[in-house]
């Protein structure tokens, strides 16, 4: 195995470090934005979570899959989204036959 000469090495180093302080004065900045954010009234955990789900990348198939879940396990029956989901899972019942003594539509002569 070959270890680099010192120069780069040294570089590689002192550069690292000098992004893991950059990050670290980020981390506070954003620390401090939400304390503001608290300051004002605002939920913490709310923005952050509301944060975190702008920054992922749109899954339109995942996003699909878990609003499934979601109506199955009834968790989106008291938005007006949910009650129209319901409602038109209730219309997508299979069709049954009228029985013989129900009313029919009449033949066109």
């Amino acid at each position: 195995m070959t270890v680099p000469n010192t120069p780069t090495l040294r570089s590689i180093v002192d550069r690292v470090n000098r992004l893991l302080d950059e990050k670290k004065e980020l981390t506070d900045a954003i620390g401090e934005v939400y304390v503001e954010a608290k300051s004002n009234g605002h939920n913490v955990k709310a923005l952050r979570r509301i944060v975190s789900e702008m920054r992922k990348p749109p899954d339109p198939e995942t996003e699909a899959l878990i609003d499934t879940y979601k109506l199955k396990l009834g968790l989106l029956a008291e938005t007006p989204l949910g009650q129209a989901a319901v409602t038109r899972a209730r219309t997508d019942i299979a069709f049954h036959a009228p029985a013989d003594d129900e009313m029919k539509v009449a033949e066109p002569a």
